[in-house]
């Protein structure tokens, strides 16, 4: 089949490279504009990256459902469009100008977390696994019919990035499968149960801030989805501090006759090291990084620095 591919950032590169390795035929390669950066030296994605690397045709709209990317697409003529993470909400005249419409790798098991963050809101949720899903693209977000599930665990170690990695390489691997069983006439397209659709909002740099009232589990597993991006952190004295790892601790080894509220530092010195409070239990903060600083264990973080038992994190 003729392909055009729509993608920006690096969890779409994996699905490119699949496609142009395959059988089908690339015709061209869209992506969003370049970003700016520091000293107004743009910034390109990923996929432009990739596509500019091996030689594909390449075209990048503001808009690519305006008049310019519909006459793009009008004289490219191609069978499907295949997006992933492209960033852009297509119209119904861009979707059914394709004769295969318009596919979509997602990073989810559709119906569940449909929208901007499905990677960190299953790793958010405690899931045992989670997937992609291969669907056609309708006009309403995440909404259209399945075509393939491919699914990977989630356990206590799986950050956000681990994520991310297994499921980019899911994603190549059934977006080639689903484009075979459309052109073969063997796609089965399963509409989804929309009264189970679960939603996820896009994340920002908010969305770290770590809330001391919680359970050490939690705790784990909101570092997890938060790395590497924006990272778990706290304040402490008006500076952050970004945590990476920690120990649970007994808490009976300090003798108090209640746990302190929530994010107060029950210990801060070399036989302890950074003890604090989660409300209902005690943790050891193991590796951390102070503003400005690199990241570091709790004794080597001690060393020079001082923080007051008593004193709370978050404020």
């Amino acid at each position: 089949m003729k392909v055009v591919f729509m993608g920006t950032p690096d969890f779409a590169v994996p699905s490119l490279d699949a496609i142009a390795h395959s059988n089908h035929e690339l015709l061209a390669v869209i992506t969003q504009p370049d970003k700016p950066g520091a000293r107004n030296k743009p910034v390109i994605g990923a996929v432009k990256a990739y596509a500019l690397d091996v030689g594909l045709p390449l075209f990048q709209f503001p808009k690519v459902s305006g008049d310019e990317g519909i006459a793009l697409l009008t004289e490219l003529s191609p069978d499907i469009i295949v997006t992933v993470a492209f960033g852009q909400i297509l119209s119904r005249k861009l979707i059914e100008l394709p004769r295969y419409g318009v596919i979509n790798v997602h990073a989810s098991l559709l119906p569940k977390y449909r929208g901007a963050s499905p990677i960190q809101s299953a790793i958010l949720n405690m899931d045992s696994e989670s997937g992609v899903t291969i669907m056609k693209t309708a006009y309403d977000v995440d909404s259209g019919d399945i075509i393939i599930a491919r699914k990977t665990p989630i356990d206590r170690t799986t950050t956000a990035q681990d994520l991310f990695d297994r499921l980019s390489v899911l994603g190549g691997e059934a977006v080639v499968e689903a484009l075979d069983l459309i052109e073969s006439g063997k796609a089965v397209f399963k509409p989804q149960d929309s009264s189970k659709a679960t939603f996820c909002r896009k994340l920002d740099k908010d969305s770290g801030k770590i809330d001391f009232n919680t359970t050490p589990k939690k705790l784990r597993y909101f570092i997890n989805a938060m790395t590497p991006w924006p990272s778990a952190y706290t304040y402490y004295e008006n500076k952050q501090v970004k945590v990476f790892d920690f120990d649970e601790v007994d808490a009976e080894q300090f003798n108090l006759a209640c746990l302190p509220a929530a994010g107060t530092i029950v210990a801060a010195d070399r036989l302890h090291g950074i003890v604090v409070s989660l409300g209902g239990s005690l943790i050891s903060i193991t590796r951390l990084q102070l503003s400005g600083c690199k990241p570091m264990s709790a004794m080597d973080f001690l060393l020079g620095r001082s923080l007051t038992v008593g004193g709370k994190f978050g404020e």
